[in-house]
């Protein structure tokens, strides 16, 4: 909801708003895989 209303309040492109949550999830896989690996789970 973030990356939509800073589209449309015309702080970025559809484009960036794309990419950045691309990004995000990306990052958020990374972190949950570090998490499972020191906490024995993976």
């Amino acid at each position: 909801m973030a990356g939509i209303s800073r589209v449309l309040g015309g702080y970025h492109i559809q484009a960036d708003n794309v990419a950045g949550l691309e990004l995000g999830r990306e990052v958020a896989r990374d972190i949950w895989k570090f998490y499972k690996k020191h906490l024995g789970e993976a």
